[in-house]
């Protein structure tokens, strides 16, 4: 099981893909794969999940163009280079995530 699920992605992007769907499951796992390359699995459930599900939104970005979005959406689309830099940010903290908690959303 991955450290995020798809209905962790569509929380925080819009797509089209279902949160159970197969090719959902593919990008999940792409994504902790390279968390453990990158030697951060011993960081708690939290960040793993905040790091897997900002790097899973970045790769469905990358694949889609921005939709369409009314005023009063509540989840959003960003370029692809967000979801990476707030995945990175986390990475880079140094302090508990007790202490720093994961940034939050308004559709969170």
């Amino acid at each position: 099981m991955g450290y995020c699920s798809g209905d962790d992605v569509k929380a925080i992007i819009d797509t089209a893909l279902a949160g159970d769907s197969e090719e959902m499951e593919v990008l999940i796992e792409e994504s902790d794969q390279e968390i453990a390359d990158r030697f951060l699995t011993t960081r708690s459930a939290v960040t793993l999940r905040y790091i897997s599900k900002m790097l899973t939104a970045e790769q469905i970005a990358m694949k889609n163009p921005i939709p369409e979005r009314s005023i009063g959406d509540s989840v959003g689309t960003h370029a692809p280079e967000y979801y990476r830099a707030m995945a990175e940010r986390r990475i880079m903290q140094k302090v508990p995530d007790e202490v720093m908690p994961a940034a939050t959303f308004p559709w969170e």
